[in-house]
């Protein structure tokens, strides 16, 4: 008996575990990524609608000025 309580190492019950929470965390990771990359491309869509806005409403500053003229 007392040498079943001197092996060294991890039960199955330990290594299942920590695949658990190793996966868990990798999942997390991915999750975090996928949402880095849908709000990265969401700022570039947003900065190039702002670009075409203000180009348009420059042209239309200069419409004016030109009809006033």
């Amino acid at each position: 008996m007392n040498t079943i309580k001197n092996r060294r190492g991890f039960t199955i019950v330990e290594i299942i575990i920590a695949i658990i929470v190793l996966t868990v965390g990798v999942l997390g990771m991915v999750t975090t990524a996928a949402l880095v990359t849908r709000m990265i491309a969401r700022g570039q869509r947003s900065a190039a609608a702002s670009a075409f806005a203000a180009a348009c409403r420059a042209d239309a500053h200069r419409g004016l000025h030109r009809r006033a003229a």
